[in-house]
């Protein structure tokens, strides 16, 4: 548990750190997992070290670096598994966030959906085909997992 609790004015976020040893080296993971993170009063613990473009923390274990989450899970989760990959429910959509009751582990396939459910999947987002018709449901056809637009296959018919 931490040594340390401060509350920095904002009553919705509070820093917690380890007391300071003489080097960092020296911490454990769960130590330097709770030296970068902030706790906030909606239960989210957000990552404050270093972040990748798409916004989730990186953190080093043993000699590579692992995902701020993915440390989080491999502390706290029951049966943790690397060969799964991590998870951000979707209820909690901040890739940033490390509490462990906002993770769960599972495929590449659960990923896929979580990101569909919450609209961050590449794919998901696209509202219309590539020459502007808009994706609806009597526009729209399914076929090997794709959307095709119907609009378009009738004009390449004619």
């Amino acid at each position: 548990m931490p040594d340390l609790i401060q509350n920095y004015g904002d009553p919705s976020i509070m820093i917690i750190e380890y007391g300071r040893t003489k080097l960092d080296t020296k911490l454990s993971l769960e130590q330097r997992l709770w030296k970068y993170s902030i706790l906030t009063i909606e239960s989210h613990i957000f990552w404050i070290g270093f972040k990748t473009e798409f916004g989730h923390g990186k953190i080093w274990h043993i000699d590579k670096m692992i995902g701020a989450h993915v440390a989080s899970a491999y502390l706290y989760l029951p049966n943790f598994n690397f060969r799964l990959m991590t998870l951000h429910k979707p209820e909690c959509n901040i890739p940033y966030c490390i509490a462990p009751a906002h993770l769960y582990q599972g495929l590449f396939k659960e990923n896929a959906r979580d990101m569909v459910i919450v609209g961050t999947h590449n794919m998901a987002r696209k509202t219309h085909c590539p020459k502007g018709h808009e994706y609806t449901l009597k526009n729209t056809r399914v076929y090997k997992g794709s959307r095709n637009c119907r609009e378009c296959d009738r004009l390449r018919n004619l």
